[in-house]
């Protein structure tokens, strides 16, 4: 990522993907366009130009509670009551997957493949 505009996109997705968080507007992606309701866990897949996004809303928790696993082609997060597996938009590379959990959000970010 050597090109400034390439970092400005970038920051603008994570910057849509914040307030859609925020304003509790994200659709489960198994059922598209029904919101989940209040206090359940909420996901979204979201395409980068070079990347995809996975974001669940599960408040309450610590990064170690997720067991999160990566295939070129679906993405799976198991913890104590959520067991989701989610068909990817692309082909990912999954050796490039990076897991974080900040303010009840996880967030698992994978390199589409070349």
């Amino acid at each position: 990522m050597s090109d400034p505009d390439d970092f400005d996109r970038m920051f603008e997705e994570m910057i849509a993907m914040t307030q859609k968080l925020l304003n509790g507007t994200l659709a489960n992606a198994g059922q598209p366009g029904k919101v989940q309701p209040a206090g359940a866990d909420r996901d979204e897949i979201l395409e980068g130009k070079d990347f995809v996004t996975f974001l669940l809303d599960s408040p309450g928790r610590v990064k170690e509670d997720f067991q999160v696993d990566v295939t070129e082609e679906q993405l799976s997060v198991k913890a104590h009551g959520i067991d989701l597996r989610r068909r990817l938009p692309c082909r990912v590379d999954p050796a490039s997957v990076v897991v974080s959990y900040n303010n009840g959000i996880l967030d698992v970010r994978v390199n589409k493949k070349n």
